[in-house]
C-alpha cells in the first residue's frame, strides 16, 4: 500500500532538502481529528518530529469543542468519524472567518480525496503514513505562501513508531464495534475504522478483509456472514498478541543541503 504522494516521484520533494528551521511545521499548531488511537498517535509523532505542537480530538464533537477554545493553524481530519462525516467538518472549517491556514482530509480510501477537496480541504493524506518524507511533503505542498518560510535544517535520525498497545486497543475497539453493530451504517463505520487501522499498521490481510466488508455494506449486498472473517482476524491478532508495531517504522534520517 502506497500513499498518493509516493506515486508522483516527479513532483516529490525529499524531506532532507531545505525546510523551515526546526522542521516544516515549526511554530505551528496542528489539530488531529481521528478516532483511532494508533493512527492519532502516529500522526502526533509525525507532527512533533516536524516541529509542530499537536492537539487531538476523537470526533466531530470533540473537534468543535477544541475549536471553541483555541485556533490551530492546521486541521487534519479523518473522513469517517464516529459522530459524523469528516466532509461536513471540513465544510464547516472552510466557512470559518477568518479561515484556518490549512485543512487536510485523511483516509485509507483513495476515493475520499475527491470528497475532501469538494468539501473545501486544501489537500488530502492517504493512509498509511509511509514515511516522514512523504508526510512532510504533503504538508509542504498545501501550506499557504505566508507559512512557507524555508531554511536549511538537519532532520533527526530517530525513528517514528507509535505504541503497539494502542494498536491492540484499536483492534479490540473494532471487534466491539462489529459485535454491537445492528444496522448497515454501524457496520459500515466499523469496517471503515478497521480498514484505516489496518492500513496504518501495514496489516494487508486485515485491511483487505475489512475493505471487502465495507464495499459490500456500501453496495447493500451484505449479510451477517460477511462480518465473521473480519471478527476472526481481529480476535486472532488479539489472542496471539500479534498486533504490534509494524516492521516498517517511519524513518527520519536526512542530511543538510
Amino acid at each position: 500500500m502506497r500513499s498518493e504522494f509516493a506515486e508522483k516521484p516527479a513532483t516529490f520533494v525529499p524531506f532532507h532538502i531545505a525546510t523551515r528551521s526546526g522542521g516544516p511545521l515549526a511554530g505551528l499548531t496542528v489539530l488531529v481529528v481521528e478516532a483511532s488511537k494508533f493512527s492519532s498517535e502516529t500522526l502526533r509523532l509525525l507532527c512533533l518530529s516536524s516541529g509542530a505542537r499537536v492537539r487531538q480530538a476523537n470526533g466531530v464533537t470533540a473537534a468543535m469543542r477544541h475549536l471553541r477554545a483555541y485556533r490551530p493553524d492546521i486541521v487534519i481530519t479523518e473522513m469517517c468519524l464516529p459522530d459524523g462525516e469528516g466532509a461536513s467538518l471540513i465544510t464547516n472549517l472552510d466557512k470559518m472567518n477568518p479561515r484556518l491556514s490549512m485543512i487536510l482530509g485523511m483516509s485509507a480510501q483513495a476515493d475520499d480525496r475527491a470528497k475532501a477537496i469538494q468539501a473545501g480541504a486544501d489537500g488530502f493524506i492517504l493512509k498509511p503514513f509511509e514515511s516522514v518524507a512523504i508526510f512532510q511533503h504533503a504538508i509542504k505542498s498545501a501550506l499557504p505562501p505566508e507559512l512557507q518560510q524555508w531554511k536549511p535544517a538537519r532532520v533527526s535520525d530517530e525513528q517514528i513508531a507509535a505504541d503497539g498497545l494502542m494498536l491492540m486497543q484499536d483492534m479490540a475497539h473494532g471487534l466491539a464495534l462489529l459485535a454491537n453493530a445492528c444496522e448497515p451504517r454501524a457496520i459500515g463505520y466499523a469496517a471503515t475504522f478497521i480498514t484505516g487501522v489496518a492500513a496504518v499498521a501495514d496489516d494487508t490481510e486485515l485491511h483487505d478483509s475489512a475493505t471487502a466488508l465495507m464495499v459490500k455494506i456500501r453496495s447493500g449486498k451484505h449479510d451477517l456472514n460477511d462480518i465473521a472473517p473480519v471478527q476472526a482476524m481481529l480476535q486472532q491478532r488479539l489472542d496471539a498478541g500479534s498486533a504490534t508495531i509494524p516492521p516498517q517504522q517511519l524513518a527520519l534520517g536526512g542530511q543538510l543541503h
